[in-house]
């Protein structure tokens, strides 16, 4: 249930209503439209009213439910609905994770859920700007309505009052208290017209969840739908392995004449300072590559071209500046090639810098991410041809014809990237920054990274040695604090510390427990010496 924008009944009857209510901060108000989408993929009916407040629509609901012989549960943590709840009708707060029966209005409150517009009222909401009667708050509100039940029946008698602030009040204040009290109360007779039936528990559009998900990078929800991707179109992939020199003459030939080509390398490390190159691969059509391998080692591996004999004829096409190279990452395979003999000139475009451009949120821009959300394509992975784990080979290991589909595919997706990425760079005005900035860099960044930076390391290490103890010795405190020791970096253990053992106050909830992130230990830094210490 949501509320609409624009004034409603209250505003009517106070147009200061929520008047000194904060504005919505930009980071959530931006969620907004995302969180209706989510509710309509999850097929759950979006209910709103103009001129009533979401809170009006459920007690509406929830007097009508009630009067059908249903048990109506409200899901919220607002203290407002506890004026709804009767032996039918009770609260549960998510964020507590707590149930709330008549009996728990009465310990909250002191009234039963009748008479909590009684004490809303005389109390005030300063966050609704509802004002009440000054200098009367929860407490006092509470123990004068146990004694004279209702507003009403305490502004007839306040001359009974003994104290004289609070008498003076509440006879200065009578018609504010009536009109609080009026404002607090949730009405029931909206009038909405929604039957039982179109409430019903209806199943998720999965459709519309997996593209809300996709566009949200959502993965573990995207895991959690449990249903395949639609089946990517088939289409007829042309990639082969080059053996023989006249191969490898003729596809350099073919190179030559493209306007440009993708390049990937296959190495035996992630670190380009001391990989070791096994193979190339170049696409320069749509669904078409080739691989060179020059050092596949295991057992029964076909003779190939050598490395350096390879990179000796690639040398005037990959050094040529005026012959465009496209890449993922191509930073990378720029520093391996260097660091055998070649240095790669006519950098023209890399996809993993286009996709930060173009979404410089976007939690991760590998391969896999953006063929997903450019190409609607899930490229093979290493760990599909490579293995994962104490198990994963290196690269000089996998078998030439399964090498050459991945790296060959590998090129060939960079290579529609490009032709992807280009247009949308040019939609955003982005080429300029991308061309003039962000590509040269490129060879900067390489250049930097393979000469490196000089370092004091006896220096460092003294440093290290310093900090251990400073930090062996805030442990010791911590453990003293909590009078045990335990894993500091484990969120359980600190919850039982923090909230089972020392009984401070939980804030978020989790789904494994309460949270303990950095807002909350700075809170509760605040009551007790030991989140400090973890700070």
């Amino acid at each position: 249930v949501f509320d609409e924008r624009g004034p409603t009944f209250r505003h009517e009857a106070d147009p200061t209503y929520k008047a000194n209510r904060k504005r919505m901060p930009d980071e959530l108000a931006v969620q907004l439209p995302w969180i209706h989408r989510l509710v309509e993929a999850h097929n759950i009916p979006k209910l709103s009213l103009q001129g009533f407040e979401a809170d009006d629509i459920i007690g509406t609901l929830s007097h009508r439910l009630e009067a059908q012989g249903l048990d109506v549960v409200l899901v919220s943590g607002d203290k407002d609905f506890c004026q709804l709840v009767t032996p039918h009708v009770t609260i549960f707060d998510p964020m507590k994770d707590q149930r709330v029966g008549e009996a728990e209005v009465v310990e909250r409150f002191g009234v039963e859920p009748v008479r909590v517009i009684e004490v809303l009222g005389l109390m005030g909401d300063a966050s609704d700007n509802v004002p009440g009667v000054p200098g009367i708050g929860e407490k006092t509100a509470k123990k004068l309505l146990a004694t004279y039940g209702t507003i009403e029946e305490l502004l007839s008698r306040a001359d009974e009052i003994k104290q004289k602030k609070q008498r003076e009040s509440l006879i200065e204040h009578a018609e504010s208290a009536r009109h609080s009290r009026q404002q607090v109360t949730i009405h029931m007779d909206v009038p909405i017209d929604i039957g039982l039936e179109a409430l019903k528990f209806e199943p998720p559009d999965t459709d519309a969840l997996r593209t809300l998900y996709e566009e949200l990078e959502f993965k573990s929800e995207l895991q959690s739908l449990g249903v395949a991707a639609a089946p990517e179109p088939t289409v007829e992939k042309q990639y082969r392995a080059i053996m023989t020199r006249d191969d490898l003459d003729a596809e350099i030939a073919t190179l030559q004449q493209a306007d440009g080509f993708a390049i990937d390398t296959e190495t035996t490390s992630q670190d380009p300072m001391v990989a070791e190159l096994v193979g190339i691969s170049l696409a320069h059509k749509p669904h078409e590559a080739v691989y060179i391998p020059v050092a596949h080692r295991y057992a029964g591996a076909p003779p190939q071209l050598g490395r350096a004999e390879v990179l000796e004829r690639l040398r005037p096409l990959l050094e040529d500046p005026r012959r465009p190279k496209y890449g993922q990452n191509i930073k990378y395979d720029l520093i391996v090639l260097e660091r055998h003999g070649v240095r790669m000139r006519g950098l023209a475009f890399d996809t993993m810098v286009a996709g930060y451009l173009l979404n410089p949120s976007r939690r991760a821009n590998n391969l896999d991410a953006l063929a997903k959300e450019y190409l609607h394509y899930t490229p093979t992975s290493y760990e599909d041809v490579a293995g994962k784990g104490a198990k994963q080979i290196t690269f000089d290991q996998v078998d030439i014809e399964r090498a050459t589909a991945y790296s060959s595919e590998d090129s060939d997706v960079a290579a529609l990237l490009v032709e992807c990425q280009k247009p949308k760079l040019a939609d955003h005005q982005l080429e300029r920054l991308f061309q003039e900035v962000e590509m040269p860099l490129i060879e900067v960044l390489a250049d930097l990274e393979m000469r490196g930076i000089t370092v004091d390391a006896d220096y460092l290490q003294d440093m290290s040695e310093r900090l251990q103890i400073r930090m062996d010795a805030l442990m010791e405190d911590i453990y003293s604090l909590a009078g045990e020791e335990f894993n500091i970096n484990s969120s359980q253990q600190l919850q039982k510390i923090l909230f089972d053992k020392l009984k401070l106050p939980p804030g978020k909830k989790t789904k494994t427990g309460y949270s303990t992130d950095v807002s909350v230990l700075e809170q509760l830094a605040f009551e007790h010496e030991l989140p400090e210490h973890i700070l």
